[in-house]
This record gives structure tokens, C-alpha cells and sequence, in this order.
């Protein structure tokens, strides 16, 4: 478990680690006396936990006594606890005077894995999960967002990050909810940044994808909940291209036909000219 309760407040272990992953000691006795003297209790059943704070596995919360809860019987892969935390400290380090909520209950009954709400009014959940989800539960969770006006941003693990030509499906449907795709590798601690882009040049399909790595310690996110990067000027770039492409297929004279002047040039460069009409040899050549 990520939370338990101390106080009377809501204390996360994901505030235990500093961003060079290494334990803030004073905090971590605080907690384990916290816990021998009872102050410590589950957020669902209200039963005492303690402070698993070990040198290789995620830091984490448990019961002392084997019983049934729900919240403790989640069971997750250091993968994803480390992932959960990787993104808590972000959103710390981007708002740091605001709370920031870890596995927060919406009134829809999910949970989104971070939460924050800004200063202007904007609600901002993150999603993130190592594996596809079903479609129709996706969608679920993408319209309770929407009719609720929160912000979500989608991240999922790095081996879901395809390499072919082309979006993947889940891919081009998370680039569908919010502009791009954000893949998290818990290794490298990296985020990478992805945004397909399928068109149509005379006729032809083309795909382009614009794809960048940053260091999750470095990236921060802005107050309208989008990454401080570079990210759309690379997109930017791609996207320019495109149109020139686009510009220089309107601007043939008459009587030359893009898809044929394609297939000239493949001739030529085939060595196969003999089967290029003069008008689109002379023309090739007056463009070289």
C-alpha cells in the first residue's frame, strides 16, 4: 500500500525518496515509530500498518495482522510502484505548493494513479498503467474524465512503446484522448514523448512520427498540465514538412500528374529512362 493514514492526515510513502532515489532517513524513523506506537492505520479498514522501507524493494505499507482488506490486497510489480513514485515526485516538483493525492478515489468509484487540483482551477489526473486496457473501459474512464473536467494524462510502461511504422492501436486511441503518447521506462527513469501523424500525399498514405526521450528528473509539468519541453517544436518540425510536401505537389504545371511524376522518378533512378515520356524527363531535369 502506497497510503496510510498518520495524524490524521494522509501520508504517502512515495514522499520517502528523494529524486536520486535514495531514502530520507528522518522521515523514514519518524514513520517506523509512528507505527510501533499504533499512529499508523490502513486508509480503507482502519486496521495498523507499518513501514516496509527495505534498501532494494519499493517502500510500502502493511497490515501486522494477515486479514482481509481490498487496498492490501493489491498486489504490484516494483516496476509499477517504482513508476507510481517517479510520477508522484513529478507533479511535487512541478506544483510544490499544492497537495498531490496517490491512488485517488474518484466519485466514479476508480481510482486515477496521481491527483492534483491547481490554482486556476484545473483538475489534473494521471494515468498510468503497464498494460493495454480493454477498450470499453478505457473509454469508460475517458468520458467520466471529460464530464468531469479533469485533465488526464496517460502514461504508459515503455514496453508498450511499438516500433513499427505506425501507431499502434492503444497508441493512436491514447494520442486520440490527449495529443501524444507518453511512455515511462522505470530503468533509465526516462519519459518519452510520441505523436504519430497519418496522411494522404496525391493519394499515397504517409506516415511520420515524431518520438523524444527526456529525463523524468528534469521534466516539470506547466500549469495547464502539459510538459515543459521541446517536444512541440520537434513536433512542429514534422508537421512543416508535411505541409511543404503538400505545398510543392500544387504547385506541378499542367499536364504533369503527381502519381506519374512519382513513378518517373523511381524509374530513373532505376536506370529505366526509356520508359519515361519526354515531357516528364524534361521536366525532372529542369528541377535538378
Amino acid at each position: 500500500m502506497e497510503n496510510c493514514n498518520y495524524r490524521g492526515k494522509e501520508i504517502c510513502t512515495y514522499v520517502l525518496k528523494d529524486d536520486n532515489n535514495l531514502y530520507i532517513s528522518e522521515l523514514v524513523e519518524e514513520l517506523k515509530i509512528a507505527a510501533a506506537n499504533g499512529e499508523l492505520t490502513c486508509c480503507d479498514c482502519n486496521e495498523r500498518v507499518y513501514l516496509a522501507a527495505g534498501p532494494i524493494m519499493e517502500p510500502y505499507f502493511a497490515h501486522y495482522d494477515k486479514l482481509h482488506c481490498e487496498y492490501s490486497d493489491l498486489v504490484e510489480s516494483e516496476e509499477l510502484k517504482k513508476g507510481k513514485r517517479l510520477l508522484y515526485q513529478l507533479l511535487s516538483r512541478s506544483y510544490p505548493n499544492q497537495t498531490i493525492h496517490a491512488r485517488y478515489h474518484m466519485k466514479n468509484g476508480m481510482f486515477s494513479t496521481c491527483f492534483v487540483k491547481l490554482p486556476g482551477g484545473l483538475k489534473l489526473a494521471i494515468d498510468y498503467r503497464l498494460q493495454n486496457t480493454a477498450i470499453d473501459k478505457f473509454f469508460a474512464r475517458d468520458i467520466y474524465y471529460k464530464e468531469e473536467k479533469i485533465k488526464a494524462i496517460y502514461i504508459l510502461g515503455s514496453e508498450l512503446n511499438a516500433e513499427g511504422a505506425q501507431l499502434s492501436w492503444y497508441e493512436n486511441l491514447i494520442q486520440k484522448a490527449m495529443g501524444c503518447c507518453v511512455f515511462l521506462d522505470t530503468q533509465s527513469e526516462t519519459l518519452c514523448l510520441k505523436k504519430g501523424y497519418d496522411y494522404k500525399i496525391n493519394g499515397r498514405r504517409k506516415i511520420n512520427i515524431c518520438q523524444k526521450e527526456y529525463a523524468i528528473q528534469k521534466l516539470l509539468l506547466h500549469y495547464d498540465g502539459n510538459f515543459l519541453s521541446d517536444f512541440s517544436y520537434e513536433c512542429q518540425k514534422i508537421e512543416d514538412m508535411i505541409q511543404k510536401e503538400k505545398n510543392s505537389i500544387r504547385k506541378l504545371p499542367e499536364g504533369i500528374r503527381p502519381d506519374i511524376l512519382q513513378s518517373a522518378i523511381e524509374c530513373i533512378k532505376r536506370g529505366e529512362d526509356y520508359l519515361v515520356s519526354q515531357r516528364y524527363l524534361d521536366y525532372i531535369r529542369l528541377k535538378k
